[in-house]
């Protein structure tokens, strides 16, 4: 809570949407790009992160939580 965090982005095959709708953080992965993407969670909790990008057959389980303490 309250620190920047920084994240490495990277796609191997197609286009990645990082999606966290509770920040309003969006980004696009361009395949055989590294991104760094910092932001900075200002509350605690656990929230949904999705690809926002439909990528083919495994896009539906492309889903993590993202906590902060």
């Amino acid at each position: 809570q309250n620190s920047r965090v920084r994240l490495n982005l990277h796609s191997e095959d197609v286009l990645h949407g990082f999606y966290i709708p509770a920040f309003r953080l969006k980004q696009d992965i361009i395949p055989g790009n590294d991104l760094d993407f910092e932001f900075t969670p200002i509350r605690p909790g656990a929230y949904d992160l999705t690809d926002s990008q439909y990528s083919g057959t495994y896009f539906a389980p492309m889903r993590a939580k993202v906590i902060v303490e």
